[in-house]
This record gives structure tokens, C-alpha cells and sequence, in this order.
């Protein structure tokens, strides 16, 4: 069973058509846990102004860090 503790959305504009890096970080002080539950939902299909009208969205991460 998992609790959410946290959440984030996205500053970046969703017509942003350049490569562009966030960083998102969260303090978790305080909180035990055994697991870590990360959910990413991305955007959907793309709308009609965009280059790729109606093409699904993606998401890339890089790094998921727990300290």
C-alpha cells in the first residue's frame, strides 16, 4: 500500500518545442519508508498546433535519485 506524499506538475509550457531539462525535487524528511512509488503521466496525444499533430506524447527521465 502506497501513500502519497508528494506532487509535482510540470513548469515546463506545453509548447515548448525545444530540448528542455527540470529538475523536480522533493523532501521527504521525516517520512520511513521501504519503497518509493514514482508516477509520470505524460501529456497525450499532441494537439493541432504542434508539428506532429496527433502523435502520443513521450516522456524521458534520466536519473531517479533517492538519498
Amino acid at each position: 500500500n502506497f501513500t502519497k506524499v508528494a506532487e509535482k506538475k510540470s513548469e515546463i509550457d506545453i509548447k515548448e518545442l525545444n530540448v528542455t531539462l527540470q529538475d523536480i525535487t522533493f523532501s521527504l524528511k521525516d517520512i520511513k519508508a521501504r519503497y518509493v512509488k514514482i508516477v509520470a503521466a505524460q501529456y497525450g496525444n499532441l494537439p493541432a498546433w504542434h508539428e506532429g499533430a496527433g502523435g502520443d506524447t513521450h516522456i524521458f527521465i534520466d536519473e531517479i535519485e533517492v538519498k
